[in-house]
């Protein structure tokens, strides 16, 4: 079982999008997934829970989460996606320890960036495979590719992955949470196939 957390230390970068996503991505593959929500607000466990989800689980108790990790290893779940409050906080250190990967969610602008120093330095005291994704970019190449080059060199030394694929500001992602699907069970071909590139690189780590 690979437990895969998608974590940022500020809001507003697409997390939640990214973990319910994740979570149909892996099972349109023939997995057996369970997405666990640990944020308050529980936006992830809500927005599946709505379309009919059953392999959801939500709690911020750390002694529940390892409750629900140890079942879902006996159940013989392949993924546990879980889904964090995008802070720094005892119980995201412990959830990364727990790790097998961790995705974490930024935006290319230079504060947002300057907090996935936080988030990084939890990952360097974890076994936890992590890479880094740039999300809500807008289709400006050369600025982006700056952003992603700046990153690596910033934390190639620290064993942490930036990846080449980003997540695009587009409206068909907004759209498709308020109609209630996930981008997979759109007709959204595009931003399939970039979040399909996505999850692969993530996997592929």
């Amino acid at each position: 079982m690979e437990i895969i957390t998608i974590a940022s230390a500020k809001g507003g970068v697409s997390k939640s999008l990214l973990a319910v996503n994740l979570y149909d991505y892996l099972k349109n593959e023939g997995k057996k997934v369970l997405l666990l929500d640990t944020e308050l607000q529980r936006s992830a466990f809500e927005f599946l829970s709505d379309i009919g989800e059953e392999d959801i689980t939500a709690t911020a108790d750390i002694s529940e989460v390892k409750d629900i990790l140890k079942q879902a290893e006996k159940e013989k779940y392949d993924y546990v996606v879980v889904d964090t409050a995008p802070t720094i906080t005892n119980l995201n250190a412990s959830l990364i320890s727990l790790s097998d990967k961790v995705l974490i969610a930024v935006k290319p602008a230079r504060f947002d960036v300057k907090s996935v120093y936080n988030t990084v330095d939890l990952v360097k005291n974890s076994n936890a495979k992590c890479c880094i994704l740039l999300t809500q970019t807008i289709n400006t190449s050369s600025i982006i590719k700056n952003n992603i080059e700046e990153l690596r060199e910033i934390f190639k030394e620290e064993g942490i992955i930036v990846l080449n694929n980003t997540l695009s500001h587009s409206a068909a992602y907004v759209n498709s949470i308020n109609d209630g699907k996930t981008i997979f069970r759109t007709k959204q071909t595009k931003q399939k196939l970039e979040l399909t590139k996505i999850f692969s690189s993530l996997l592929a780590i």
